[in-house]
């Protein structure tokens, strides 16, 4: 009788998260790239050889700062993880796993990696950005635990179709604009209005968090146009126009109170004239949106998750239509 040895398939792997060093960034980075393909940000940055390059070399240089491991099994290259350390959290900077070694439970180890590493470190919070479109790794987290910051920002387009429908009472408070000069001022007063959006959806608790760790993510630019908004003379938010030959695109922040459609519609009266022909103009900076009325129509908008849900933008889809393609949110877990 001849007795079978179990095979290698038979074996339970062994699997370890082992350190990266900085000589070993190229490959890496390229073990990222493959983990990431599918992501929206990095198959648009593939669409060319030298957008590729540009972003590759991008994306390792980032990483390259980073704290980094690979996850092996059996000593072959499964998943790769990099973390920022913070002052008060750690900040996942990627993480994932190669499509043959999915569903084994190793992004569970990988985040409890993480969470027992910001334990050593003695910080308080981790957290992560993450598309909403990678429905397995949303599910992942909240069995975690990790709840919603909500602060990633989202596009909707406004038709202007409806604008003069819309238009406001009488009644509505007078909103007027300030403009901001300097760059320095710029960051400061949207990192104001962007933790005042995250604390209406997660309370108190997380202002240390954003105050001290998290820069916008958003690269201000000199080319931006960037105004104070105000009602009745007091300050309630920010705006920055981006400048595009297509469309106007617009960012913005405000005090929560203001995330109603009978404020949004002032503001954006208020933003936009409109002429005896209905065709509207920009007042900042003589913009001019007569091009974007006949050939598109629409005014796209980025503003964070929490607002968007707020304005009710999916019940109202003859004034709004939603970009949630790319949509990412900021996940965030207090560490015991």
């Amino acid at each position: 009788m001849v007795t079978q040895l179990p095979t290698r398939q038979d074996k339970n792997p062994e699997v370890r998260i082992k350190r990266v060093y900085f000589w070993n960034i190229i490959w890496f980075t390229k073990l990222n790239l493959m983990i990431h393909k599918e992501d929206p940000i990095f198959s648009h940055a593939m669409r060319s050889f030298w957008n590729k390059l540009k972003f590759s070399v991008n994306f390792g240089w980032k990483l390259f700062w980073q704290r980094k491991y690979v996850l092996l099994e059996d000593n072959k290259r499964a998943g790769a993880l990099a973390l920022e350390e913070r002052k008060k959290s750690i900040f996942v900077y990627a993480v994932g796993v190669l499509e043959p070694y999915k569903r084994k439970g190793y992004g569970t180890k990988m985040m409890k990696f993480t969470e027992d590493f910001a334990r050593k470190r003695e910080k308080k919070f981790v957290c992560f950005s993450v598309l909403l479109k990678n429905y397995p790794a949303m599910a992942l987290y909240r069995k975690l635990g990790y709840r919603s910051l909500g602060l990633g920002l989202t596009l909707i387009r406004y038709f202007l179709s409806s604008l003069a429908k819309d238009f406001p009472a009488s009644n509505q408070p007078r909103i007027t604009f300030k403009k901001v000069h300097k760059i320095r001022k710029i960051k400061e007063k949207a990192l104001y209005w962007w933790v005042k959006e995250a604390e209406a959806l997660c309370g108190k608790e997380i202002t240390e968090l954003c105050f001290s760790d998290f820069q916008l993510l958003v690269d201000f630019r000199k080319n931006w146009s960037v105004y104070e908004i105000l009602t009745n003379e007091k300050v309630c938010g920010l705006i920055a126009i981006l400048p595009s030959f297509k469309t106007l695109n617009i960012l913005f922040f405000s005090e929560p109170s203001t995330w109603d459609m009978s404020w949004t519609n002032a503001f954006l009266h208020s933003l936009i004239k409109l002429d005896d022909e209905n065709i509207p103009l920009i007042k900042l900076d003589n913009y001019s949106l007569e091009r974007n009325h006949k050939r598109f129509g629409f005014i796209q908008i980025f503003l964070t998750h929490q607002h968007k849900d707020k304005l009710g933008v999916k019940n109202q889809p003859k004034k709004f239509v939603h970009q949630s393609h790319e949509d990412r949110q900021i996940l965030y877990k207090k560490i015991d």
